[in-house]
């Protein structure tokens, strides 16, 4: 259904700096404050199978840790991010126990949709500490982008299979188990026909496709003592363009775009 398209790039921070640094030497600014970091007071837990609610979140809201150990649960609140960019900070903290289970986050995603009481179709990305064999299959080490449709059976969300549809591996981290103790800063691109994801400015996933629109949310399965901060999720910015639209491109890499622009007009 989706092919992937790209792999390592520029850090999502160093192309939007050097965006930035372009539009300002063009005179453009999109008149947009900065969003303030999303509060995640209110949040809900949809889990599988109704289990308990093994979600803490902090006072004030700042940040949630999933305390227990569990079947796959998300912690989902506010609106469509469908057209958005979105980054937050996942910790590995002190209380992780020894396990080396899943945990991760969703887009496109819809009340109901883990347990498949809604009809489930969004996008998983999860990441694994090490590799064990589940039923008949395997759960694998590694970062992946998956995507969930009805109906689901809990064992699929570790094997990535029957109703999990991995789509991809990232690339320098679909073989590598998350460390203890670390903390990995995501970063986020959601449209309607792609998909971005970055952890720690490397750019993992770039996938083209047809994506829904749906909430964001936090993801665990069976894996405990991770927190999730410094959620920060704004649209995607819609920049004018500037009659030094030459230079604008120039110093974001567009001097075959403008060539060809030429070759057209004339």
């Amino acid at each position: 259904m989706s092919i992937l398209t790209g792999a390592i790039g520029l850090g999502r921070g160093a192309i939007w700096r050097l965006g930035a640094a372009a539009l300002v030497a063009a005179g453009v600014t999109s008149g947009a404050a900065q969003a303030a970091p999303v509060s995640l007071t209110g949040w809900t837990a949809d889990t599988f199978s109704n289990q308990a609610n093994f979600w803490l979140i902090a006072a004030g809201g700042a940040s949630a840790t999933y305390t227990g150990n569990g079947y796959p649960s998300v912690l989902t609140g506010g609106g469509d991010v469908l057209g958005s960019q979105i980054s937050f900070d996942i910790t590995v903290t002190n209380a992780y126990g020894t396990d080396d289970d899943f945990f991760g986050f969703v887009l496109g995603f819809d009340p109901g949709g883990v347990t498949g009481t809604a009809s489930s179709d969004y996008l998983l990305i999860d990441w694994k500490r090490g590799s064990q064999i589940v039923g008949a299959g395997q759960a694998l080490r590694g970062l992946a982008l998956s995507q969930v449709g009805d109906p689901v059976i809990s064992n699929e969300y570790w094997t990535h299979s029957g109703g999990v549809d991995e789509l991809a591996r990232a690339a320098t981290l679909g073989s590598t188990g998350w460390a203890v103790g670390a903390t990995y800063g995501f970063d986020v691109t959601y449209t309607a026909d792609r998909v971005k994801v970055w952890v720690n400015d490397v750019l993992q996933f770039d996938l083209g496709g047809s994506f829904s629109s749906g909430t964001f949310g936090f993801y665990n399965n069976s894996q405990q003592g991770i927190r999730y901060s410094a959620l920060d999720i704004e649209a995607l910015p819609a920049v004018p363009l500037p009659a030094s639209l030459p230079l604008l491109l120039a110093g974001v890499g567009g001097l075959g775009l403008i060539r060809r622009m030429r070759r057209k007009a004339a």
